[in-house]
């Protein structure tokens, strides 16, 4: 146990002024008041300095200055924060309810010592607040999964603060570096899934929003694998599926347009009788 507050949340931003409040709002409605906030602003130049200077009193700790990326700025936040637990949330995130921290409380405090990571379910939103598709799977389900691809859900999960013993997050990495902590912490220790439990809703982009950021996701997935062994010598069959669906994502679209291609894409998801994906992330 620590003497300070039981959670940390920490939000890593950069110019993202038009989302910035509902997600630090989020966080100060939360019932539970046994938490603190760390905000590390990279430089932002629009507005989200000022934002923050004006609502300065209700953040624990906040800077803003150049930094290499969101795990940089991430171990910045490690070195200030004080809580048992730390949550991690994106300037696009927001917490689901006002309860979360209440309701999530009592299962870390019951937690078994080799428990240090949980997790519950993660909605996608898009631009207009419409819940489109929910992630969050248990892990006796993913456990074997997990080394061969990323298959769990980091933002709004609590993280033992045990977990950053060995250190913080590798800066090398530009977005996978949260799952390179995850097959570095649960190799010999475990994840644990609230299934009841709501924890955030992430906004997301178009279907061709920065396609070439799934491709580096997947590079460096293999790139982390292969720091802990995880993986022979050739990309394992989920690596290799999630990389074709990306690169047929990125033809098609660049070939016959946005707005075609999402239609097609949920025409397919109706025939396996599931609920439009795509055409719902149009702008």
């Amino acid at each position: 146990m620590t003497s300070g507050p039981f959670v940390t949340f920490v939000v890593a931003v950069r110019n993202g002024r038009r989302t910035i409040e509902r997600c630090l709002e989020s966080v100060w409605r939360q019932t539970d008041p046994d938490r603190e906030l760390i905000v590390i602003d990279a430089a932002s130049d629009d507005g989200t300095v000022d934002y923050l200077k004006a609502n300065s009193a209700k953040i624990d700790f906040w800077l803003s200055e150049h930094d290499r990326g969101v795990y940089q700025a991430w171990n910045k936040a490690l070195s200030k924060a004080r809580g048992e637990w730390i949550c991690f949330l994106g300037a696009d995130d927001r917490l689901f309810s006002d309860d979360i921290l209440g309701k999530i409380r009592p299962v870390l405090e019951n937690r078994r010592e080799e428990e240090i990571f949980f997790y519950g379910c993660l909605v996608n939103v898009n631009r207009k607040g419409e819940i489109i598709e929910t992630l969050g799977q248990p892990w006796n389900e993913v456990r074997d999964l997990l080394p061969k691809i990323h298959c769990l859900p980091h933002s709004g999960a609590f993280h033992h603060r045990s977990m950053f013993d060995a250190g913080g997050f590798d800066e090398r990495f530009k977005i996978a570096g949260d799952y390179d902590l995850l097959l570095r912490e649960l190799r010999k220790r475990q994840a644990c899934f609230v299934p009841s439990l709501t924890v955030v809703a992430m906004e997301i982009g178009g279907m061709s929003s920065d396609p070439a950021n799934s491709l580096v996701n997947l590079r460096e997935n293999r790139r982390a694998q292969r720091k802990w062994g995880t993986v022979g010598a050739f990309p394992n069959r989920p690596l290799l599926m999630a990389w074709l669906r990306v690169w047929i994502r990125i033809i098609l679209v660049r070939s016959f347009g946005i707005e075609r291609v999402a239609r097609w894409l949920d025409i397919g998801r109706g025939f396996m009788g599931k609920e439009p994906y795509w055409t719902r992330l149009l702008p």
